[in-house]
């Protein structure tokens, strides 16, 4: 049977190149944050771009925290699948 947590708080899946910071990949950053929760956050390393649109087919929203691309390509085939798309301010997302 599900917990109620497992229900109100949904998973997170984070694919593609990580920063980092610190001198440490940015993942390895944020799983030392979510202590007991990091069961949470799934972490996929690079693979074949066409990979990803079955992994998008079944999420809610998009986030592209990206600070340098302006309009990258993952947030138009996001768009395009009718997904929600959350980016960085500042950085064109908002156009």
């Amino acid at each position: 049977m599900a917990r109620a947590d497992d229900l109100i708080c949904p998973r997170a899946l984070v694919a593609g190149h990580a920063s980092e910071r610190m001198g440490r990949p940015m993942l390895e950053l944020i799983h030392d944050q979510l202590g007991d929760e990091k069961h949470r956050v799934v972490c996929l390393d690079r693979m074949p771009h066409e990979s990803f649109y079955p992994i998008i087919d079944h999420v809610i929203v998009i986030v592209l925290p990206s600070r340098s691309d302006s309009f990258p390509n993952a947030c138009l085939e996001a768009m395009a699948r009718g997904k929600l798309v959350e980016g960085t301010r500042g950085a064109s997302f908002e156009q």
